[in-house]
């Protein structure tokens, strides 16, 4: 009985370690959005509703500051100001860049707890 639990317990430290190691990798470090420029252009990914329920998203963002959003389920567009590092909509969406190695990855939090990561297109 002992031993099937230390086991059990093994297993799951060697998982959580799996998770943290891939996870860490994956993300580059937070980057403070300093222009409109840093974030202009065309971002995909997967956006999920504070619901639960995920698609594909679509984000343009001009060096103007302003962003079309596309889902499967509408559009949204409006602009985008700077504040703290970060670029936060008009509708209160918070877009934090994570740059490094060459990859950059924009994460969307939206006020209703939505979230995206997206990959910029070349």
């Amino acid at each position: 009985m002992v031993n099937r639990l230390g086991n059990k317990t093994l297993v799951v430290s060697l998982l959580a370690m799996v998770v943290l190691v891939v996870g860490g990798a994956a993300m580059p470090p937070e980057t403070p959005i300093n222009d409109m420029k840093s974030i202009a252009g065309i971002w995909k990914g997967t956006f999920t509703t504070g619901k639960g329920s995920s698609s594909p998203i679509t984000l343009t963002i001009t060096e103007a500051g302003e962003y079309n959003a596309v889902r499967p389920e509408g559009s949204s567009s409006g602009g985008v100001i700077l504040k703290d590092g970060k670029g936060v909509t008009s509708r209160g969406t918070v877009y934090t860049l994570y740059a490094g190695d060459g990859k950059r990855v924009l994460v969307i939090e939206a006020p209703d707890g939505g979230k995206g990561e997206l990959t910029e297109t070349k």
